[in-house]
Order: C-alpha cells, then sequence, then structure tokens
C-alpha cells in the first residue's frame, strides 16, 4: 500500500509560487494552495485553492488546520514579516521556511546592513540608515559618493531611488528629499530610510543564464567530437 503524500500548503500566487508549485507535486506532496490573486498554474496542481489574503496568520493557520496541512510553505516576503510561519508552527504544523526573525535579514534592508557590518561579513557596501529626517539629510548633503535610497522594509521591489537614474547626478537635494518623503510617508513600513553607495554594472538576468548553459553545451559538444570525455 503506498503511503499517503504529505499535505503541502504554499502561500502566494506568484511565477516564483508557481515553480515551487511544480516542485511540490514533483516531489510527490499533494498542493494546497493560499494565494489573493488567480494563478491558472497553480490552480490546475492544487488539489484544494483558497483565495486570501497570505500575511493574515489567522487565515492561514484556519485553513492550514481545515485541510490538515503537513508542512507550510511560504513565498512572499510579506507574509514571512507578518509572522505567519510562526503562528502555524505552534500549531504543530511543520514549516520549510523562515520564522518572523529570521526573515528580518530579507524584510529589513537596516538590519541586514548592521547585521553585515557587525559581524564584518563580506561583500557588503557603505551604508547608513536613519529614522529622522535631519540626520538623513546632513549625511546626504555631505555624501561624497553617488548613493541609492531605500525604504528599510518591503516595496515590492518599487522603492529604491538611484542617483544618476531617478535624479540627477550629483542632486543630493533631491535624494534628500526622497529620504523625507519615506521617513514622511512610512514607506515600507518601517519608519526607516537606508542610503548605501550606488554601485554600476548590470544584474545577470534569465538571458545570461540561457547563454551560460547553451555556452557548456557547445563546449561539451566540442569535447564530444573530439573523442574526449568531459
Amino acid at each position: 500500500m503506498r503511503p499517503t503524500p504529505p499535505k503541502v500548503l504554499l502561500l502566494g500566487g506568484g511565477g516564483r509560487e508557481h515553480a515551487m508549485a511544480e516542485a511540490i507535486r514533483r516531489g510527490g506532496g499533494e498542493l494546497l494552495a493560499l494565494l489573493p490573486n488567480r494563478n491558472p498554474g497553480i490552480d490546475r496542481l492544487a488539489s484544494k485553492v483558497r483565495r486570501a489574503d497570505p500575511t493574515d496568520p489567522d487565515v492561514v493557520c484556519g485553513f492550514a488546520k481545515a485541510e490538515g496541512a503537513d508542512l507550510l510553505v511560504v513565498g512572499p516576503e510579506a507574509a514571512l514579516e507578518a509572522g505567519v510561519t510562526d503562528a502555524v508552527a505552534a500549531l504543530g504544523i511543520k514549516v520549510a521556511s523562515p520564522s518572523q526573525k529570521a526573515a528580518r535579514i530579507e524584510t529589513s534592508k537596516a538590519f541586514m546592513r548592521d547585521l553585515m557590518e557587525r559581524r564584518k561579513i563580506p561583500g557588503s557596501v557603505e551604508a547608513a540608515s536613519f529614522r529622522e529626517p535631519a540626520r538623513a539629510r546632513d549625511f546626504l548633503l555631505s555624501c561624497a559618493y553617488p548613493v541609492a535610497v531605500k525604504p528599510s522594509g518591503l516595496t515590492g521591489g518599487k522603492g529604491v531611488k538611484v542617483e544618476g537614474k531617478d535624479f540627477k547626478e550629483g542632486d543630493k537635494e533631491a535624494a534628500a528629499a526622497y529620504a523625507d518623503e519615506v521617513l514622511a510617508k512610512n514607506v515600507g513600513g518601517e519608519a526607516s530610510v537606508v542610503v548605501e553607495r550606488r554601485l554600476s554594472g548590470r544584474a545577470p538576468d534569465e538571458g545570461d543564464f540561457a547563454r551560460a548553459q547553451a555556452a557548456l553545451m557547445r563546449a561539451l559538444m566540442r569535447l564530444h567530437v573530439a573523442g574526449r570525455a568531459p
């Protein structure tokens, strides 16, 4: 007799979560999905779908209990920030995503930069965080390097403004004005703004990985034609 597949509850309804849903099904799990939007790919894979807010711990816990979930997997960072994983874990359900506290390395830029500095973790960049508009403004107006100004909290990847792109090169007054706006409007929900040295370059995308894979295949084919094993 075949064992009953584990019921895996997935939160989130984006493309990333669709890829996670595919992996859950390939691994033999029964997929339960809670997402705020319609995603045909996830809907097709799931045995049960609930349209709801994945950042609401009470809603997620209720669905997990009602459906007998064995494991929780979280896609959206906002759900981690809301403490959903901690609430579900308190029910005795296994969780394959970080706790609210552990997730701060992703949900709080100020925390992440401070952690890297305190622990001397390589790969960081000059950065400072501020809660007082006057201190942020003083720092920016005297800053010698080009900057990126960011709300510390989550903004769905849309909160960053970069010198030379979103405002003119050298216009630190515009940078300070945006820092004022972030703090005044509590953008990101953390009442904190992060100023970092601007880094230049191009971020890798899907095309880069596809080209790298194609280059590897061509190299293997040349080795094969030459009669040599890789």
